[in-house]
C-alpha cells in the first residue's frame, strides 16, 4: 500500500518503514497540542512514549498502541525448583559459588528420586529470548543482550568487549565440562528445551524461563526466582526487557486524511475512559473477556464470557480489536487492573530484578539511514558472535583466543555499530 500510493486515512497495527516513509504521513505534534488533552496527560505520565514517538526531525508521525504491561520489564527470569531444595536440605544460593555447589548437588545426589541420574542441573536454550544465557554474564559485571550492547553512565557499550564477559564464558564452559549446564543449550530449539521440561520425571533443577507454568501448570507453585547471583566483587546484574513497551508506530495518520484532527481527536476519546479503552481491547465489560470489580473502578480479564469450545483469540476477535486497536492501554488504566495470581507473582519478581537491570536501548523512531547502517553491520556481527559464543563455552576460550577475538571485533566494523547505536540512545534521552 505504501508503494502504490494508494492510502487509507490511517493505518492502526505496526507501520514497520513508517520512516522511510515519513513523508506519506501526517506530523501530529500540532493536533496532539491542539486537542489532545488524554495523550498529553498519557505522555506526561510515561515520558518514554512521546520519545518513542518522536522521529529525529522533532515530529511525531504516530501515535502509539498495544499496551504498558508490568509483568514485561525484564526478560526471562532464573527459577529453581523448591523441592528440590528441600529434598537436598539446600538454601536458596545468593553467589556464584553457592549457585554451583547447588547444581553440583542436583547432578549427584538424585533430587527426583527415580534413582537415575538424568537430571539437568541448569536448563537453557539459547535459541529462545526468554531461556537463554545472557543473565548468566550478570555476576560479571555484564549482560548479553539481544543487541550486544548496553548503556553505562550515558555511553554505549559492545557486550563481548567487556572483561566480564570472558569470565563469563570461563565460567559458562566449567558449568557446561562439569556437566551442570544442559548440554544442548546451543542445538536444541524451543520446543525441545520445552519438552525435556515437560518430563513426568522433572529433569531441570534449575530453567530459564518467563514463568514456569509456560512448561507445566504446576510448576508456579513448585519454582521459585533465583535473586540475581553476586559475583566475586559483589556486581549483580539483570536483562531489561526493551521500553517502552508496545507499538511506537502503531496509529499513523496518512496525507491521504482530508481531516487529521477528527483523528486524532478520535485517538484521544478512545483512551478518555476505561470503558472506552476496553471496548478496544477485551470487549464489552461482562460480555468480552473483562469485568469491573465490585467497585465499579478496577478490573480482571476472565473467560467467563466464553463460549464453550472457542479459544480466547477466537472469541476476543469476535468482541474487540486487541493489541492493533486506535488505542493504547497505559499504565493509568493497567494501575487499575486486579492481576490474575500468575502474573502477580511475575511482577513480584519482575520488581526484584528491576533494581539489577542493565540499561538497554529504547524503542522508537530513528533516521532510517542510520537504522539501515547499523541492520547491515548487526547482520554479519550476529552470525559471528554465535559461533564464538557457542565455541567459548563448550570448547573453552584462552586469553590467546580471547585477543584474538577482539580483533576479529574490530575487523567487523565494531566501533560504527557502537557509534550508531549511541546516535540513537542520545536522541531518546529525555
Amino acid at each position: 500500500m505504501l508503494a502504490s500510493g494508494d492510502l487509507p486515512d490511517a493505518f492502526s497495527y505496526q507501520v514497520k518503514d513508517l520512516m522511510k516513509n515519513s513523508s506519506l504521513f501526517t506530523p501530529l505534534n500540532e493536533y496532539v497540542d491542539k486537542c489532545g488533552p488524554h495523550i498529553q496527560e498519557m505522555f506526561e505520565g510515561q515520558p518514554d512514549l512521546k520519545s518513542g514517538c518522536t522521529a529525529p526531525d522533532g515530529n511525531m508521525y504516530s501515535l502509539p498502541t498495544n499496551r504498558f504491561d508490568p509483568s514485561n520489564t525484564v526478560d526471562e527470569g532464573m527459577w529453581v525448583n523448591t523441592e528440590w531444595l528441600k529434598a537436598l536440605n539446600l538454601e536458596m544460593p545468593t553467589t556464584v559459588e553457592e549457585f554451583e555447589a547447588m547444581l553440583r548437588a542436583f547432578r549427584d545426589q538424585d533430587p527426583n528420586g527415580n534413582g537415575i541420574a538424568d537430571e539437568i542441573p541448569l536448563g537453557v536454550c539459547e535459541e529462545s529470548n526468554v531461556s537463554d544465557t545472557e543473565v548468566l554474564f550478570g555476576p560479571f559485571g555484564v549482560i548479553d543482550t539481544e543487541e550486544y550492547v548496553f548503556a553505562k553512565d550515558g555511553k554505549v557499550l559492545f557486550t563481548a568487549e567487556q572483561e566480564g564477559y570472558l569470565k563469563g564464558l570461563q565460567w559458562m564452559n566449567k558449568l557446561y565440562n562439569e556437566k551442570l549446564m544442559d548440554p544442548e543449550v546451543f542445538t536444541q530449539t524451543g520446543a525441545q528445551f520445552q519438552s525435556k521440561a515437560q518430563d513426568p520425571a522433572v529433569l531441570y533443577g534449575v530453567i530459564m524461563v518467563w514463568l514456569p507454568d509456560a512448561f507445566v501448570s504446576e510448576y508456579l507453585d513448585i519454582y521459585e526466582a533465583i535473586p540475581p547471583l553476586k559475583g566475586e566483587n559483589g556486581e549483580q546484574l539483570w536483562s531489561r526487557a526493551r521500553q517502552p513497551g508496545g507499538y511506537m508506530d502503531g496509529f499513523a495518520i496518512t496525507t491521504k486524511c482530508k481531516n487529521p484532527e477528527a483523528l486524532v481527536r478520535y485517538y484521544d476519546n478512545n483512551i478518555s475512559t476505561t470503558e472506552n479503552i476496553m471496548l478496544w481491547y477485551n470487549g464489552p465489560a461482562g460480555e468480552g473477556i473483562w469485568k469491573y470489580d465490585t467497585d465499579g473502578e478496577h478490573w480482571m480479564e476472565t473467560s467467563e464470557f466464553m463460549p464453550e469450545g472457542v479459544s480466547g483469540i477466537e472469541f476476543k476477535r469476535t468482541v474487540a480489536a486487541g493489541p492493533y486497536s486506535p488505542a493504547r492501554l497505559w499504565s493509568k488504566y493497567d494501575d487499575l487492573r486486579i492481576q490474575e495470581p500468575r502474573i502477580k507473582k511475575r511482577i513480584a519478581v519482575n520488581e526484584m530484578y528491576i533494581q539489577y537491570g542493565i540499561e538497554v536501548m529504547p524503542k522508537g523512531m530513528e533516521d532510517p539511514d542510520t537504522a539501515s547502517q547499523r541492520a547491515l553491520l548487526f547482520t554479519d556481527i550476529d552470525n559471528y558472535m554465535k559461533k564464538f559464543k557457542a565455541n567459548a563455552v563448550v570448547e573453552g576460550i584462552t586469553d590467546a583466543q580471547w585477543q584474538e577475538h577482539l580483533e576479529n571485533l574490530k575487523r567487523y566494523n565494531v566501533d560504527e555499530y557502537i557509534r550508531l547505536w549511541q546516535v540513537h540512545y542520545d536522541s531518546k534521552q529525555q
